[in-house]
């Protein structure tokens, strides 16, 4: 589909979430205080980022680590009536109060103002917010009448390839004190290369970078490696090594040294310079970079799962530049960068933006950023090791960071647009 059919398409969609009503101020008792000051909320609710625990509950002693492997990336998080008030959306769910603001109708004042599209002659019209004032037009407006046009199984891609262990975002946690409430652990996020259900201290292992492979395999006889069971502590992960410094583990390059653990709520402040990688093969890749960027994940009981997880934040014109950069263009020069790509950026956020890229709340501004959320899930790693070869996430020629992947064995069963996804299914806790 061209860039300029994706423009009319969403252009019109947009239409679909005009209606009425009015907006307020947002309690922050319900949602908790984001800048970390007095107003708590109850962890587990909609929308709540729980405030940090007592200082006494984190020694400099800590030493315990876990790692987790994100599945079930929900990108997709709309139906196809389009019912934009409809309660049962999952994006009503998805996500946090970036604003402190319920905007509960399109055409309302709100943070920020919209900038509709003049040549389409539509109305000012803004994304409503979801429960608890949730601020999520990534999943509202923006999925289903954009990204739903340019990358239709952009969902079930990236679970095709995470069943193998390829590009699997990991979350892993150290410096913390194994219990429900700790004031500060260490939290980073890499992805991995590989990944196998295999116990590498049991089965030699080795790293093939021949042609036409990047790919884990036995050293025995340089077949491939068992895919991982995504069974707690079953499975071993290869991190590429372009996720962290010198090949070591414990120099992750997108880390959050004041994260925390709250009644089993792990809370980590991402890192805007290091943006969220969805590895769609070698040909095309994704980046989610967000700013005032949040990730909020509840351990289960057993500390087996993370059995919901959510990412928020805000996109503004630049991440959305990069992360459309790596969805529709790569390999392109630079006319169609500058050109059209900013041609496509500037609509979506006339038509979608719905906050401020500062955080802050002016009426009187146009909105420059749309609000993110993404809903996961996880599981306990076995280990993790240095993969030998980095996972190649393609960028474009205009973007300075020419990077050329070529195929893998792995590319060949998940090819962009095939929808294919085999991951077994979830067994922990609901």
């Amino acid at each position: 589909m061209s860039v300029k059919s994706l423009l009319g398409w969403s252009g019109v969609a947009v239409v679909v979430a005009a209606s009425s009503a009015g907006c307020s101020v947002y309690e922050k008792s319900l949602i908790g205080n984001r800048d970390g000051g007095a107003v708590d909320c109850t962890p587990g609710a909609v929308g709540c980022i729980p405030l940090r625990p007592a200082a006494s509950t984190s020694a400099a002693t800590d030493a315990m680590e876990a790692s987790f492997a994100l599945r079930n990336v929900v990108l997709n998080q709309y139906d196809t009536n389009l019912s934009h008030t409809d309660i049962a959306q999952q994006w009503r769910t998805i996500g946090f109060n970036l604003d402190g603001m319920d905007t509960n109708a399109d055409g309302a004042a709100t943070s920020c103002r919209g900038n509709p599209d003049p040549d389409a002659g539509l109305p000012v019209v803004y994304p409503i917010d979801g429960v608890n004032g949730i601020d999520n037009a990534f999943g509202s407006v923006l999925v289903p009448n954009f990204v739903g046009a340019a990358a239709p199984n952009l969902e079930d891609d990236v679970c095709c390839f995470h069943q193998r262990g390829r590009g699997t975002i990991i979350m892993r946690l150290n410096q913390w004190n194994g219990e429900r409430n700790d004031a500060q652990v260490t939290i980073s996020l890499m992805v991995s290369s590989d990944a196998t259900s295999l116990d590498p201290a049991a089965t030699p292992l080795q790293w093939d970078s021949t042609a036409g492979k990047q790919e884990l395999v036995r050293t025995s006889n340089m077949a491939p490696a068992d895919a991982p069971s995504w069974a707690p502590n079953a499975d071993t992960y290869y991190i590429s090594p372009r996720e962290i410094s010198g090949g070591d583990l414990t120099a992750p390059k997108h880390f959050d040294t004041n994260g925390y653990v709250r009644d089993g709520y792990i809370v980590m402040t991402m890192n805007s310079s290091q943006p969220v990688k969805l590895y769609l093969g070698a040909a095309q890749g994704i980046s989610i970079g967000l700013q005032d960027g949040r990730m909020l994940a509840h351990l289960s009981d057993d500390g087996l799962y993370l059995d919901s997880g959510t990412m928020g934040g805000r996109m503004g014109s630049t991440e959305l530049r990069e992360a459309s950069l790596r969805l529709l263009a790569s390999g392109a020069d630079q006319t169609y960068c500058n050109s059209v790509i900013t041609d496509l950026i500037n609509p979506l956020l006339n038509q979608y933006g719905d906050v401020l890229a500062n955080g802050q709340v002016n009426a009187d501004a146009p909105c420059d950023a749309l609000s993110v959320g993404v809903r996961f899930r996880g599981v306990r790693l076995r280990g993790l090791r240095v993969a030998t070869d980095f996972l190649c996430v393609p960028f474009p020629d205009c973007d300075g960071l020419v990077q050329n992947c070529s195929a893998t064995a792995d590319d060949s069963a998940c090819m962009f647009g095939s929808g294919a996804c085999t991951i077994p299914a979830w067994t922990g806790p609901n």
